[in-house]
């Protein structure tokens, strides 16, 4: 199933790839694809409910300082307009930076990143070239593919 992708440019030679999703039933929103992010995350705001994990969670950007993150599990993850849906865990922390930066520079509202947890788990290829994700049709890790008849399916 592929998965269309927005390429948004922030400033002069710098992008970011975005794609739109659902979390547990919400309006549409948009996430940075974030092949450098180790753990897919959430803004704080969005997920008041996030638990504090046995094992503490450190987080690391640019910068050597660390943000302590808790753990949202079992977020419901939906894209392709509902058409792939899956339970995911999300690190839940501060993100208002980042969007701040979103809705000052193009006016969009950013939630989360994807990061590399998701993408070894449900990813096969990122097309460049064509703007696609391409999410794997194996339904091993519980994903769900709720339309095989649907245009986004390859």
């Amino acid at each position: 199933m592929r998965v269309k992708l927005m390429l948004q440019e922030l400033g002069p030679q710098s992008y970011h790839l975005l794609l739109e999703a659902r979390l547990n039933g919400g309006e549409p929103a948009m996430l940075v694809v974030d092949t450098g992010a180790s753990r897919s995350v959430v803004d704080a705001q969005l997920m008041p409910t996030a638990v504090p994990t046995a094992d503490a969670i450190e987080a690391y950007g640019i910068s050597t300082d660390s943000v302590q993150v808790q753990v949202a599990q079992g977020v419901e993850l939906c894209l392709c307009d509902g058409q792939w849906t899956q339970r995911v865990d999300l690190a839940v922390a501060d993100l208002s930076a980042l969007r701040e930066l979103y809705k000052s520079t193009c006016g969009i509202n950013i939630v989360g990143l994807l990061g590399c947890d998701f993408l070894l788990a449900h990813c096969s290829t990122i097309n460049l070239g064509r703007r696609t994700l391409t999410l794997r049709r194996a339904d091993r890790r519980g994903a769900k593919i709720v339309d095989k008849n649907s245009p986004h399916t390859i």
